[in-house]
């Protein structure tokens, strides 16, 4: 009798322990199963994000594209040739910023274009931008006859770019003008290298300050009488918010993706 007990817990214990091993052979191969699942998956989820990703690119710069190829070239009614290009239909219902591009005496509306700082600000939701071949011989005078006779122009306008000779027509509204009708034109303006600051004098710089028209002062790191010492004066006595890029007297083509950024940043333009 005891051998037949022995027997019973040996077949017990057999039993158990094949259990045992049973039960482990089928979790280690549900984990193996679940890992392999796994791993097939995440190159799904991956693939997937990166599609997504790809799309919302596509859609970018399919929107870029749309915006380009809406660049017109015209001449005002008072003789002054642009390019010009209005938010696409999708943003017709947001509110419309409208941005001036001016040139240097060296330079034309054409450099805009050839840049690509044209087509970048043309990209942006719901910003009207005109690029104009108007002259920097032109006093405050001129511009305000622009901005009144021409029905590209509702004023005021969001911002004026006015890089070197072409900010006269703003340092010589202070000297000879009535700086007080600035805000009717124009909400902000963005020097650019303004040599003629130079020109003026700390009340007419504080006459400025006093119409309330924002300032952002653009210079480059390697323009050091131009841009860096008339931007710090626009900056001491304007109350002007300055910017330093890389590159010379004209930084916004030695440095056009930081520009653009700049501008926009500081419109507050998404």
């Amino acid at each position: 009798m005891p051998r037949n007990n022995n027997n019973n817990n040996d077949r017990l214990f057999s039993w158990q322990t094949a259990t045992v091993i049973g039960v482990t052979v089928l979790l280690f191969l549900y984990m193996h199963s679940l890992s392999q699942q796994q791993r097939i998956n995440q190159p799904q989820n991956v693939n997937k994000q990166q599609q997504q990703k790809q799309q919302h690119q596509q859609q970018q710069q399919q929107q870029g594209i749309s915006r380009m190829n809406s660049i017109q070239q015209g001449r005002t009614e008072t003789g002054v040739e642009y390019y010009h290009c209005r938010p696409v239909k999708d943003d017709e219902t947001k509110p419309t910023q409208h941005l001036i591009l001016l040139h240097g005496s060296r330079f034309s509306k054409e450099d805009w274009k050839t840049s690509g700082i044209l087509q970048q600000f043309c990209s942006i939701p719901g910003l009207t931008v005109s690029a104009l071949d108007f002259s920097v011989a032109s006093t405050h005078k001129d511009f305000r006859r622009l901005m009144d006779e021409s029905s590209l122009f509702t004023p005021p306008v969001t911002a004026v770019v006015t890089p070197s000779a072409s900010g006269q027509i703003v340092t010589e509204w202070m000297t000879n003008g009535h700086i007080t009708k600035m805000p009717l034109y124009m909400h902000t303006w963005i020097p650019v290298a303004v040599g003629s600051v130079h020109s003026t004098t700390q009340t007419q710089l504080q006459d400025l300050k006093g119409t309330g028209v924002d300032i952002l002062a653009i210079y480059g790191d390697q323009d050091r009488v131009a841009g860096h010492d008339t931007s710090m004066l626009l900056q001491k006595w304007a109350g002007a918010t300055t910017v330093e890029l890389n590159g010379g007297h004209p930084c916004y083509l030695d440095s056009p993706d930081e520009f653009v950024q700049v501008i926009q940043s500081h419109l507050g333009l998404s």
